[in-house]
């Protein structure tokens, strides 16, 4: 037999192949994921007294950072201890800011 030297070769197949995903959201799921994130956001405020004469509350944990109050010996101040950095305790009262943790005590 003769082969036909004219003949069109076959072209190759190619097979598609398609993952296709339909994701339903789970409302449980979105309470979940937002509860959590509340989780992170909640602040463990404790009560301090101030234990120097005068104590500079700054806008950010820095000597650099502006003053925005002075208060006094014996002041009540709540601080925030999840978001206090080393040296630095973030207050949340009498107003917001930081303070030198060295010049604040736990109220007994």
């Amino acid at each position: 037999m003769k082969e036909d030297i004219f003949k069109k070769p076959e072209e190759p197949k190619i097979e598609v192949q398609a993952k296709v995903e339909t994701k339903v959201e789970d409302p449980k799921e979105k309470i979940l994921e937002k509860a959590i994130a509340e989780t992170k956001k909640v602040e463990v405020t404790k009560p301090y007294t101030v234990i120097c004469a005068r104590l500079n509350i700054r806008k950010g944990p820095s000597e650099r950072d502006e003053i925005i109050r002075t208060i006094s010996s014996g002041t009540k101040i709540d601080v925030d201890t999840s978001a206090s950095k080393g040296v630095w305790s973030k207050i949340t009262s009498p107003v917001e800011g930081y303070v030198m943790t060295e010049f604040i005590a736990p109220v007994k």
